[in-house]
């Protein structure tokens, strides 16, 4: 009985329907010959290698092998069952859809459920375009919504009074009982109901398979929540739903590309000027099964939302949701002041849409936000900066995209990209960071000591017993010298131990460049032990070196005008020291 009950109904809504048709809802349909052709939507497919026999009534894929009637494609590409996909067909084909009698008792009340919302949408709808709903109307058109796209969503008036839709619910032969379940009543301490919406207009909200679930209320005056959504029932749950893709799903499964928008107006207002592939969150607060529902329909994903920090802020909380999901979506910024619905109303559909051409990937998107929340342009600012950014590349494991991502935030921040690869080994102190700025400098051999005696502070009397801090000319680097000959010996050193004795910026700017310079490091204390020999050596040859040049140009002026022997203190100082460098070559 129950597959005489199926049969029929598929024999009639496969011979109403044009396969064609309903599959071009979902992709992009061209005529091939006698036959139809499309990109397939089930795997990676460029060229056009699904196939639809419009006489047969079926589809095939060359690509993937995907194949069968309207009915199949339908399940494939929505992820539902049979009898869901025969419903939607049936309803698209005008054929009335018989569910089975043996059917789950909680399948009916969610389908009785379900007609209650669709009823109250029905009601609601008539009165807005009743003497009734002449002001809810006037509002729509003052926010530029025609009568048109207000029809094609369903929108709706609830009049004054408690009891208006409750009483046309019974009068339609619902029960109480069901009234009070549907989510379009509130129900009083006492039992009895009252109409949840009053004097708002109603927005219907539908599935993506296009099933009444839930409606919100815009109020129409000034006192009172601005929006109201029915609560959570047995068809309507939030964290699973999207407000409008049951409208926009097929332009979105086309372009591959979603604008996801907050709020119902944000959307209907995009779609009324012509940006049709977007979606609307029902709110700021996005969950992870709302990300995974766009997922079926879209890989791009453009966050749309309002220019104040609430709208920053959702943004900044729903990319890592997206991630999560899969999805690396990017955001859009407005001009201040403006939401969606009010920036495509003053500058169209072209300016909205090159807006979002330069949108920011979500890394971008974070740089942004901390340029403005952290200007990096003080040691406490770069602190904040680096120290936001760093939970976000901590979590990527394309390491080009990361080798990427730390230059940006060097370069933005002012400090090199050792420290912040060194943030991520845990390498450095976070509280290190505001102090370091980076130079391209060239490094004396004296640096160069400093900067193994920073990293190995054991040395420092090995250093101190034969640097003479007079012959230092470089008057930072002979500071940062007297600092550390006058500190307490300890194994290791940071910035933090430097700001006890000196509150001087640049000298603890250059001590972090010196710590955190990678061509600085060295490996082991040994070889710090052996290179600061040779560096002071070199010191101690560098100032021999000029002492015996200057030497060099008086003995031999002296000696040509006769003013000078043999015996003279300078002759002996410079042969001495002729034979010395002679003698180390």
């Amino acid at each position: 009985m129950t597959s005489n009950i199926y049969r029929e109904q598929t024999d009639a809504i496969l011979s109403t329907l044009k396969i064609e048709d309903i599959i071009g809802e979902y992709i992009s349909v061209k005529r091939s010959g006698r036959r139809f052709a499309a990109v397939c939507p089930f795997h990676s497919d460029k060229d056009p290698s699904l196939s639809i026999n419009s006489d047969k009534g079926f589809w095939h894929c060359f690509g993937c092998g995907a194949g069968g009637n309207l009915i199949t494609f339908v399940m494939k590409i929505e992820n539902i069952s049979f009898i869901e996909a025969l419903r939607i067909l049936a309803l698209k084909a005008g054929v009335d859809f018989v569910p089975d009698p043996v059917l789950s008792a909680e399948y009916r009340q969610k389908e009785v459920l379900q007609n209650i919302v669709r009823e109250a949408s029905v009601f609601y709808h008539e009165k807005l375009f009743s003497s009734i709903g002449e002001e809810a109307l006037s509002f729509l058109k003052k926010r530029g919504i025609s009568e048109g796209t207000a029809k094609r969503f369903g929108l709706g008036y609830a009049p004054t009074g408690k009891n208006n839709l409750t009483y046309h619910l019974e009068q339609k032969g619902f029960l109480q009982e069901d009234i009070s379940r549907s989510g379009v009543v509130s129900v009083w301490e006492d039992g009895n109901t009252k109409d949840l919406f009053r004097n708002r207009i109603t927005i219907p909200i539908l599935d993506h398979l296009g099933r009444f679930i839930a409606m919100g209320g815009r109020n129409l005056e000034e006192s009172g929540p601005k929006y109201l959504n029915s609560p959570e029932t047995a068809i309507f749950s939030k964290s699973f739903n999207l407000y409008g893709l049951n409208i926009t799903k097929a332009a979105i499964l086309k372009s591959s590309t979603a604008y996801l928008v907050e709020g119902y107006f944000d959307l209907i207002s995009l779609w009324q000027h012509g940006i049709i592939n977007v979606v609307a969150s029902l709110g700021t607060a996005l969950t992870t099964g709302q990300a995974q529902l766009l997922r079926k329909f879209a890989s791009d994903i453009i966050l749309a939302y309002d220019s104040d920090a609430a709208g920053n802020m959702a943004a900044v909380k729903n990319i890592d949701v997206f991630s999560n999901a899969g999805l690396s979506p990017r955001v859009m910024r407005l001009d201040e002041g403006f939401d969606p619905d009010s920036f495509i109303r003053k500058f169209g559909r072209d300016v909205l849409r090159a807006r979002a051409e330069k949108s920011m990937d979500a890394f971008e998107f974070h740089i942004d936000n901390q340029m403005k929340l952290n200007p990096p342009d003080t040691p406490a600012g770069k602190s904040a900066f680096i120290k936001e950014l760093m939970p976000i590349i901590e979590k990527m494991k394309d390491p080009v995209a990361l080798a990427e991502y730390i230059k940006r935030i060097s370069e933005e921040a002012g400090v090199s990209e050792l420290l912040i690869r060194n943030l991520l080994r845990g390498r450095v102190n976070k509280a290190d960071i505001a102090v370091f700025r980076p130079s391209d400098k060239a490094v004396s051999s004296q640096e160069r000591i400093l900067a193994t005696i920073l990293q190995y502070p054991l040395l420092v009397k090995k250093v101190s017993d034969s640097l003479s801090i007079s012959d230092i000319e470089d008057e930072t680097i002979r500071k940062i010298y007297e600092l550390l000959f006058s500190m307490p010996e300890k194994e290791v050193l940071s910035a933090a131990d430097f700001s006890v004795y000196t509150n001087d910026e640049g000298l603890l700017n250059k001590i972090m460049e010196l710590i955190m310079s990678e061509s600085l490091h060295v490996g082991s204390p040994e070889t710090a032990g052996a290179l600061t020999s040779e560096l002071l050596q070199k010191i101690r040859d560098d100032k021999l070196k000029k002492r015996f040049e200057i030497l060099k140009k008086e003995v031999t002026e002296a000696l040509a005008k006769r003013q000078i022997d043999h015996s003279d203190e300078r002759f002996v100082e410079y042969q001495r020291l002729n034979q010395y460098f002679k003698g180390r070559k």
